[in-house]
């Protein structure tokens, strides 16, 4: 078992501009996380579990593409992340992850203030098998599929999206 603490910051200008043509402030950022990994004896996986917290300063946003962009004083996310990596059989690996997050204007208008964040998804889940043929004519290729969900977006009136499947094929070259 490996525990873990980080923290960062961040800053980033931007050329975004408001109403009145003035450049908008940089955003800036620091994070927290803290988990855990661990990869159990004998066995060629590996699981981790973490709690993170993201604020974030001078978001700029706008909410229709033609809108002239603003400002948001400050976002804060919260949340957990989950993740299982393994080895099942000498050909076949599995990995499965699970995030989910809570986004909130912390500092903002006092309509939005509190507020869950606009086009933020709550959970996301994804889970992904590929399987590595390793002898006769097909030697060296490898077939996967995966699966990704998002649900949970604050301010979408549309039903929620279905999940998206993703696939790959790929040969080395021995």
């Amino acid at each position: 078992v490996a525990p873990y603490v980080s923290y960062s910051t961040a800053f980033t200008p931007t050329s975004f501009a408001d109403e009145q043509g003035n450049i908008l402030d940089p955003m800036k950022g620091k994070q927290w996380e803290a988990g855990v990994k661990y990869e159990p004896e004998g066995m060629n996986s590996q699981f981790s579990a973490s709690v993170f917290r993201i604020n974030q300063k001078n978001i700029a946003t706008k909410e229709e593409p033609t809108d002239p962009y603003r400002s948001i004083g400050e976002i804060e996310s919260e949340g957990v992340e989950l993740e299982a990596i393994g080895q099942l059989t000498d050909s076949l690996r599995m990995q499965a992850a699970y995030t989910y997050t809570d986004i909130r204007y912390k500092k903002s208008s006092p309509e939005e203030e509190g507020k869950r964040a606009v086009y933020a998804p709550r959970n996301m889940a994804s889970a992904w098998l590929s399987y590595d043929v390793k002898t006769g004519p097909l030697d060296g290729l490898t077939v996967g599929s995966g699966v990704r969900y998002v649900n949970g977006i604050a301010s979408d009136p549309t039903p929620p999206a279905p999940p998206i499947i993703s696939s790959v094929l790929s040969a080395s070259a021995s």
